[in-house]
């Protein structure tokens, strides 16, 4: 019951970061528990050193093309990701997963608007992998497909390097 309390805390709160100009909240992958829209496995569960150390808040650093832009992301215990990043004026939503001692796997979705009205125009998919090398940072490679209204494919890119960075706490 608690997971699902704090699951609806972090929707609620999602819309309303939207609600301020943050982003309207995504779909994500709500239902506990969720499975992997990549490995087709069960999300995290604290057992291994990655799903020891990747829940918390990272700022990221996702290539596209030549350029490195910033984001935040957090990973938490049970398997959900939240995505800020400055490419996209949405929060992201979806799942990560353990995929060994220091790598894991994750997805999510941002729901794209027009600006000025508000209206659908469509989403982002975005599916990729990490490797820690240390407590505080992780790489990996990132993937990017773009989909219209109707569901078509629009655009699709892979093989973006993107790296975290473990936000500590202010003391």
């Amino acid at each position: 019951m608690t997971d699902a309390i704090a699951r609806r805390d972090i929707v609620r709160k999602a819309g309303a970061a939207g609600t301020l100009g943050l982003g309207m909240a995504a779909v994500g992958m709500l239902a506990a528990p969720a499975a992997s829209a990549q490995t087709g496995t069960a999300p995290a569960r604290p057992g291994n050193a990655a799903e020891r150390r990747l829940p918390g808040a990272w700022t990221i650093q996702l290539q596209h093309f030549d350029t490195f832009r910033p984001g935040l992301t957090a990973f938490t215990p049970d398997g959900l990701v939240l995505v800020m990043h400055v490419a996209a004026a949405n929060i992201g939503m979806g799942n990560w997963s353990s995929t060994g001692r220091n790598t894991f796997v994750f997805n999510f979705h941002i729901l794209n608007t027009d600006p000025a009205t508000g209206d659908y125009t469509g989403q982002m998919h975005m599916w990729g992998n990490g490797t820690f090398s240390s407590d505080t940072y992780w790489a990996g490679t990132a993937n990017v497909a773009i989909y219209d209204p109707a569901g078509t494919q629009v655009y699709s890119h892979t093989g973006d390097a993107i790296n975290g960075t473990r936000v500590g706490v202010d003391t």
